[in-house]
């Protein structure tokens, strides 16, 4: 294949990449503020401000996703 040769990944590989990536920034928000009592409000909605900035990221990433990738096995759904 001439990306593998290349050493590059085609787009909808290298976007579903960055759909991981901030699938994983999402949980680590989610687990740091299930990790105590002491987060204070200012904390709580730092992390609901930085989720919803994540979910509109990620969302863009699927749309780039499932325009670019060649079959439908590879879509991702939308979050909600």
């Amino acid at each position: 294949m001439l990306f593998r040769s290349a050493g590059v990944a085609p787009p909808w590989i290298e976007a579903d990449k960055e759909v991981r990536g901030l699938l994983e920034q999402r949980d680590a928000i989610v687990a740091r503020a299930a990790a105590g009592p002491e987060r204070t409000e200012l904390d709580r909605r730092r992390d609901r401000a930085a989720i919803g900035d994540l979910v509109a990221d990620i969302n863009a990433a699927i749309a780039r996703v499932n325009a670019e990738a060649p079959t439908d096995r590879a879509l991702t759904r939308r979050l909600p």
